[in-house]
Parts: C-alpha cells; structure tokens; sequence
C-alpha cells in the first residue's frame, strides 16, 4: 500500500520529533525523499525515486534509491538491513547488510558491510567486510610492459608481460607503477604472465623492493606491493617464484 505524499511527509515529521518507529506493513513507493528520526521498518519493499536520510535504522525487504535527474544518495545514520540494497551512493555510520549490496558510484560503512553479493563500481569503504561466498578482484589483461612507461594500476591484480621476446628481460627505467592516483596502503600484486617475456622492475625511489633487488617476472610469478603515503612509494610486501 503506498501511502499519500501529504500523509507520509506529516507520518515522518511527527516521527522525527518524537522519536519513535515508523512501520509500514506492505511496499512503500515514493516519489520524493524520505526523512525519519527515528527507525523504519517495512515488511515489503521500498523504492525512492528522491534521496533518504535516517538517523535511525532501515530494515526493509529490499531497498531501491535511484533518481533520473541527478544521483542518489541512500543516507543512513544507523544501519541498513535488507534482503537487496541498491543505490547510487550507500552510506552507513553503522552496518550495511545484505544478501545483495549494490552501487554505482560507492558503498561506506564505518562498521560492517555484510552480504553474499557485494558491487561498488567506484570505493569500497568499510571498517569490517564479511562475505559468505568469495572476496574477488579480476585481474587486468596483459600489460605490455616498455622501458620508460609508468601504468597506472586498474585493478589489485595486475597482469604483465614483457614487449617481445626478442628484446628478452625488460627492466624498467622509470617508476613502473604510477604513485599519483592512489590510496595510502593500497595493495596490489603484478603478475608474470610469460617466461619468454620477462618483467624486471628494477628497484626505483618510487618502487621499492626488499634488499634493493625487485625479481624477475616469468610466468605465475607474484609481486605484491602496498602503497606508502609517508615514503610516496610502493614498498614490497611478498615475492613468489612459480
């Protein structure tokens, strides 16, 4: 049952100075945004074409924010529970849980953010992230990798591989990987993709390996690397030769 815009406007304002918990039995469809004090519990769904701001908790069976117009922000001081949560922007200073968590742009949770199903296109943000299935990154396609170019990384996985075979072991002369762009303890980790068409980093200012001495990479080797802010460089965290 959807209700009228005047009846939930006056529902939510008295809600909001008395602090007590809005329940809505069936699916609740609005066309503006939503903006409770207290909590908000639907046994349906809920679908907001506007945005929403809550200083309580949102439970609901699925939550839906989008807007045609601009984007969307799903605001919450509390946590969000639902079966699905899908929206532009999920924000939470409490827990965002769910079976499916969706988001075009990012998906910020100071606590938790926990489902089976988690997509943020843009930053993941989170003080504790469970899953009951897997924690994946897809790995880039082959980076061809030349002298003096430096890459910019696009994923936590990054695939490389030499220009040619005949020009044997390439050793970079410039910072391999870009330092501009990135995070403060980003990780990632390069990987060899061909014994024919080796990748030597070389240790630089901006790409630090243990001992000063970066390894060879052939194919199956890992490199990983975490982003210092202090040091403005990447800093080996573990080799492996496969």
């Amino acid at each position: 049952m959807a209700l009228p815009l005047s009846q939930l406007y006056n529902l939510a304002w008295g809600i909001f100075k008395k602090n007590i918990i809005f329940t809505q039995a069936g699916a609740l469809t609005l066309a503006g945004a939503l903006i409770i004090g207290g909590a908000l519990t639907i046994t349906g769904n809920l679908n907001i074409t506007g945005s929403q701001t809550l200083s309580g908790t949102l439970t609901a069976e699925q939550v839906t924010s989008t807007d045609d117009a601009l984007v969307t922000d799903l605001l919450t001081a509390g946590g969000v529970s639902a079966q699905a949560v899908t929206a532009v922007t999920v924000t939470a200073t409490g827990t965002v849980q769910g079976e499916q968590i969706t988001s075009t742009d990012d998906i910020t949770a100071t606590d938790r953010i926990q489902g089976t199903t988690i997509t943020a296109t843009d930053d993941l943000n989170v003080g504790d992230l469970a899953t009951t299935l897997r924690l994946a990154s897809t790995p880039t396609s082959d980076t061809t990798i030349f002298v003096t170019q430096s890459y910019t990384p696009t994923s936590s996985i990054v695939r490389v591989v030499g220009v040619h075979p005949s020009f044997g072991t390439i050793t970079t002369a410039a910072a391999p990987i870009a330092i501009t762009g990135v995070a403060d303890g980003q990780v990632i980790m390069i990987l060899g993709t061909d014994d024919t068409r080796t990748v030597d980093f070389g240790d630089k200012t901006a790409f630090q390996c243990a001992g000063d001495n970066c390894p060879v990479l052939g194919a199956g080797d890992f490199l990983t690397m975490v982003f210092s802010n202090d040091d403005s460089a990447w800093q080996e965290l573990s080799r492996s030769d496969n």
